[in-house]
């Protein structure tokens, strides 16, 4: 597997009309032969609090006159208190209450990554579920910015002979705003990369015992 194939950039997925994201799922994190550690999404949690803070200060910083009273929501809603957390019965909290709320597979994937239910929304995968496949169109999609070379690693069936390379994504849920939009993106994002090194690195160790008994 190459890891730089399999790694997401927050470039390769912009965020259209405010709360419109994909965020494609590296099918090697969905077989059950894979292990991965069940509390790794919130290990990357306050990583993602902090460059999510940032990413919504440059936000409201390009943001043109005319949204002024957006920018003064969001500075006064979400930009008004640190991105630091606390924690209160092992759940991470950031001050304006989103939290880190996971739920895993048998494998360890977190297939629901969620920082509220009502106000700022969350993340699920579910492969019954036809929200959780998109299609990668390289080179045409305004949400997935892939390479030929990346959608073919990120395809359910690289074998297809169609160009489209149809793969597995995170479904929405009651994201209704920008920030809880930027935040679930840079977490889902965060997560997923730490995932996919875990794997990478658990097959390196692997080969080299096998070299190196």
């Amino acid at each position: 597997m190459n890891i730089e194939n399999c790694l997401l950039s927050k470039a390769e997925i912009p965020i259209s009309h405010e709360v419109c994201f994909k965020v494609p799922i590296h099918p090697s994190l969905l077989h059950l032969k894979s292990r991965i550690e069940k509390t790794l999404a919130a290990q990357v949690f306050a990583e993602t609090a902090i460059s999510w803070y940032k990413d919504l200060t440059n936000y409201i910083k390009s943001l043109p006159e005319e949204n002024q009273k957006e920018k003064e929501w969001i500075e006064n809603v979400f930009l008004s208190s640190s991105p630091e957390l606390f924690t209160f019965q092992d759940v991470q909290t950031l001050k304006i209450g989103w939290e880190d709320n996971t739920l895993t597979s048998e494998n360890g994937f977190a297939y629901l990554l969620s920082i509220s239910r009502n106000s700022g929304g969350s993340l699920y995968f579910n492969e019954k579920d036809g929200s959780c496949t998109e299609f990668l169109l390289p080179g045409r999609s305004k949400y997935l910015r892939f390479s030929e070379e990346k959608a073919n690693s990120f395809a359910i069936n690289p074998q297809d002979p169609q160009p489209l390379h149809k793969c597995y994504i995170y479904a929405h849920h009651n994201i209704e705003y920008f920030p809880g939009a930027l935040f679930l993106r840079n977490w889902a994002v965060l997560y997923l990369n730490a995932a996919i090194s875990s794997l990478n690195l658990k097959a390196h160790q692997k080969y080299y015992k096998q070299i190196f008994p």
